[in-house]
């Protein structure tokens, strides 16, 4: 499959929005049929509990009810018959009995006014890794509130409640065969072998045709707030917020210590809080509130797989250990605990020997959260797990790439003790020796440790080999890197919860739970995780929330920064063309463009280049985005580029050199923070030039230019964020070199029944 990132358009929608710009040329019955009667409808269905099933509806509005009933002028139950009516319900209470008893009333209707009906809807996908998220809103009339709003009350104003809206043209508005290429799907048999414990309690033959059809848009998710204002008519207009349930789910507070939202924690003052114990502590003493904190509960979880492999909570040895969750998984290759002294020698001198620490894969540290907090998390969410794992998400590699804060984030290859410049654990060569020796190695006796084991009933007692962050990866003839398998130390995520601690006190304050004192978000925790590995790479690795665009209920921790393809091995590699959008007279399929708008707008920390850009190459500004704006502008002058090209390479050159004498030297000095300063700021030199040919570099890198489009057409179902689309009507180098990769998709339908489609994008280079 193509990347989340960097996608290609389904084929068969490329087909319909080819049919749809020729249909103005061709004016057969079915384009006269696409042109005449698009008018689209809007139904809301709202659901007890978290799964859409059809035994689960417990109100819905708009759809087909329109055509009938109430909304119609005649009938029995015509809006204009002053002759029917209606019952009202309620509870009435016996005051001789003490008891509550049901209770109704039956009045006659004779208000002329129709049911409640929806005047506007708006649905926006968005890419998530730029801050966009998956949102809804939809208007409603209620004509006669008297009778309509205690029924409506009850099933649509009340926030938590499961909804799903449809948006659908009638099939006529269609006019090729109407529906998505399978290649198009979400593969949910493979993400149910791959993770067992997601709730995936759709019903697949449901789903997949329903998301096929390009005349159909659903959107589920939770109502998330409301508001409604009487009118001078009598009549009520209702706005209700819907929120995507990915993005709901990683908005739910997890206390520190553990408790469920029925019964929160209470909050305690600091002076008087237990901390969790230090790395070095044994056993750690328990929380204030009873019950085991979050740090707590992932301290033990990995202390006591220590113990049990090694038979000591800190061995003399180190060594590397599968983790295990509550769903077993021996299968697992991201998943470990790697631990011991991280180095017994800088330099020459030996180490204090107080460098024991523990540390966790990000993939561990997923399953963690997916087996700790979620279980407290109840209520309407229709999936509560996230996916970073090596079977879907990888980053790029970079021959040089290394952490520059390895004490708190390492990356660790398949054998540490090979002495490399290119070694990712490897802090600085002494070429004096011969053969050269590292002057500081990371973990160096991992792979040749004999642990010591004691008798196990639950876990293999056979030495886990270290695959190794990175890999070879035979369809992509490339190396990537596995962020699942960055190893954080557990002293990290501490910090990041508790805060630091202080050295006279020892106590600690701060982090996102206020030291320890309040609770914290998804979302809040792993972006600052992500921050330290986005951090300690260089800004090589950036890591977000996305929910899949295929699935809106499916969650995933991936790299932004990737936008290979990620087809399985042994697949045949997808090639990702863009695709152009019929747009102005002179396209050969005609246009299908409403509204087109091209904007620049430069970031201030890229300002300087409007002063390059004319000027010597030699003058490149020193931010990511400079080498490749100063390739595209110059891409027609021969000269230029080639000026560039060995420019472009010297600094290349120049950079590596420097990221091996920063490296070296925190090899020294580990731990000083001017050090990790210094290796973390030539790391980003790095990255703006990671290899040779600045071609090369910007397939790799694939910066965002700054640059945006926005293109409104009918409205239709199929596209994707990520989607990658060229624009004729643009000038060369916008279509040659560079690609518009959609961001957000936002759907909206008035009141006159008219869909449109807005597709907003951003500047990439092209990278097919």
């Amino acid at each position: 499959m193509s990347n989340i990132f960097y996608s290609g358009v389904d084929e068969n929608l490329q087909a319909e929005l080819n049919a749809r710009g020729r249909s103005g040329y061709n004016r057969d019955t079915k384009d006269l049929r696409f042109m005449l009667e698009k008018v689209a409808n809007v139904e809301l269905i709202a659901y007890k509990n978290s799964v859409a099933l059809p035994n689960e509806i417990v109100g819905s509005l708009g759809g087909d009810s329109v055509i009938g009933g109430r909304y119609l002028p005649t009938g029995p139950e015509g809006f204009l018959n002053d002759s029917k009516t209606y019952n009202v319900t309620g509870v009435a209470f016996d005051t001789k009995t003490n008891r509550a008893y049901d209770s109704g009333s039956t009045f006659i209707d004779s208000s002329r006014r129709t049911g409640p009906f929806i005047t506007s809807a708006d649905i926006n996908i968005g890419d998530h890794s730029m801050g966009l998220l998956n949102k809804a809103s939809v208007m409603i009339t209620i004509p006669n509130p008297a009778r309509d709003l205690d029924e409506f009350e009850d099933t649509w104003l009340r926030p938590g409640r499961y909804v799903r809206m449809n948006v659908q043209h009638p099939d006529s508005a269609v006019i090729t065969d109407g529906l998505l290429a399978t290649g198009s799907l979400p593969n949910e048999e493979k993400l149910k072998k791959l993770y067992p414990n997601l709730k995936l309690d759709k019903d697949l033959n449901e789903f997949t045709t329903r998301i096929r059809k390009f005349n159909l848009t659903s959107f589920e998710g939770l109502i998330t707030t409301f508001e409604f204002s009487y009118q001078a008519s009598g009549q009520v207009d209702v706005t209700i917020s819907l929120t995507g349930t990915s993005n709901t789910y990683t908005d739910v507070a997890m206390y520190l210590p553990g408790a469920t939202p029925e019964e929160p924690a209470k909050p305690t003052k600091t002076a008087e809080v237990t901390l969790d114990p230090v790395i070095s502590t044994t056993t750690p003493p328990p929380d204030p509130t009873g019950k085991p904190s979050f740090y707590t509960a992932l301290y033990t979880k990995v202390d006591n797989l220590i113990k049990e492999k090694t038979g000591d909570s800190t061995p003399k040895t180190t060594g590397c250990i599968q983790y295990y969750g509550s769903n077993v998984k021996e299968t697992a290759t991201d998943q470990y605990i790697v631990f011991g002294e991280r180095y017994a020698t800088v330099g020459t001198q030996p180490a204090t020997g107080t460098n024991f620490s523990r540390y966790i894969t990000l993939g561990a540290l997923i399953q963690f959260i997916n087996d700790y907090p979620v279980q407290n998390i109840t209520g309407s969410l229709p999936m509560a797990a996230v996916i970073c794992s090596d079977k879907v998400c990888r980053s790029n590699y970079y021959d040089y790439i290394t952490s520059c804060n390895p004490d708190d984030i390492l990356l660790l290859q398949k054998d540490p003790a090979v002495v490399s410049e290119t070694n990712m654990s490897v802090y600085g060569i002494d070429s004096n020796d011969t053969p050269p020796t590292a002057i500081l190695t990371y973990y160096k006796d991992l792979v040749n440790d004999t642990l010591i084991l004691t008798p196990l009933t639950s876990i293999e007692q056979n030495t886990t080999v270290w695959p190794g962050v990175d890999e070879f990866v035979t369809e992509l003839k490339t190396k990537v890197i596995y962020p699942s398998r960055i190893l954080i130390n557990l002293e990290l995520i501490q910090d990041i919860l508790l805060g630091e601690e202080d050295v006279k006190t020892k106590k600690r304050s701060g982090g996102i739970t206020a030291g320890g004192t309040t609770g914290f978000t998804l979302k809040r925790f792993l972006s600052k995780i992500s921050s330290n590995i986005n951090y300690a790479t260089g800004g090589a690795i950036s890591l977000k929330l996305v929910t899949d665009p295929k699935n809106l209920d499916i969650l995933y921790f991936k790299d932004t920064k990737y936008l290979r393809d990620e087809s399985s091995e042994g697949l045949v590699k997808e090639t990702i063309k863009p695709y152009s959008v019929p747009m102005m007279a002179n396209h050969k399929y005609g246009t299908i463009v409403k509204d087109f708008k091209l904007s620049a707008a430069l970031p201030e920390n890229v300002k300087n280049l409007s002063y390059v850009l004319n000027q010597d190459p030699s003058k490149i500004s020193e931010y990511e985005i400079a080498p490749y704006m100063n390739f595209m502008y110059n891409a027609k002058n021969a000269a230029a580029v080639n000026a560039m090209t060995d420019e472009y390479t010297r600094r290349h050159q120049n950079a590596i050199a420097e990221l091996i004498k920063a490296k070296g030297s925190l090899g020294l000095t580990p731990k000083l923070q001017e050090k990790i300063s210094a290796l973390y700021k030539q790391l980003n030199v790095y990255l703006m030039f990671p290899t040779k040919n600045i071609k090369d570099s910007q397939q790799i890198t694939a910066p965002i230019f700054p640059f945006s489009a926005e293109i409104t057409i009918d409205g239709i179902n199929g596209f994707k964020y990520g989607d990658v689309l060229t624009f004729e009507a643009l000038p060369s180098k916008y279509r040659v070199n560079t690609v518009f990769s959609i961001i957000n998709i936002t759907h909206t339908i008035g009141s006159d029944g008219a869909w449109y489609t807005t597709l907003r994008c951003i500047m990439r280079p092209n990278i097919a």
